[in-house]
């Protein structure tokens, strides 16, 4: 009954509002001086991706590392809920077997104390599919860097980076929260299974 339940709630919730879908070579999205950009996105979820071919007719990249930072808001009173639907960004092994992020994405959270962000997400890179971030503030920061297309010729080039983002906005009730979470988990572990 529980399961017929979060279902009936999500599909509720995916029908009544909408998906934006927004690329990260979008100049509403990334400004290629790096200034933080502002997507307003209300009550509605938003999807940023970034594909195989995003960056490669960028011929500055190929000598330099490119560097994004956006603010995602929503409403006041809702809160923002990041799940990775597909990630994957590169790493190099350095030091044995620990490994460096040539490619990376982070969170956080806007706070009051400026150019500062206390609650961050780490930097995360490699496979992280299936990650999940909560920012209950309703204004979410996103960091990306991409290093050079193909720094050095033992490197996969940046043509192997994945990211695909779906960012929703909730009602910042625990009970709510709660159940968006274990709805993902649930869908999470059948599309686990189903591969």
């Amino acid at each position: 009954m529980i399961y017929f339940t979060t279902f009936l709630l999500l599909i509720h919730f995916l029908l009544v509002n909408c998906y934006r879908h927004l690329h990260f070579t979008n100049a509403d999205v990334c400004d290629p001086k790096g200034t933080t950009k502002t997507v307003q996105i209300g009550d509605g979820a938003i999807l940023l991706s970034l594909n195989n071919d995003s960056f490669a007719s960028f011929d500055k990249l190929k000598e330099e590392k490119k560097i994004c930072n956006i603010m995602i808001k929503t409403r006041k009173d809702l809160g923002l809920m990041v799940h990775a639907e597909n990630v994957f960004l590169r790493t190099e092994p350095r030091n044995g077997s620990k490994e460096a992020c040539i490619d990376y994405i982070e969170f956080g959270r806007e706070d009051i104390i400026p150019f500062i962000t206390m609650e961050r997400s780490g930097k995360l890179c490699g496979d992280k599919t299936g990650y999940h971030y909560d920012e209950p503030g309703g204004q979410l920061l996103i960091w990306l860097k991409l290093g050079p297309y193909r720094p050095l010729p033992n490197r996969a080039s940046l043509s192997t980076a994945r990211l695909s983002l779906v960012i929703t906005p909730y009602r910042k009730t625990e009970a709510m929260q709660n159940l968006w979470i274990q709805a993902m988990f649930e869908w999470q572990t059948v599309s686990l299974d189903q591969k």
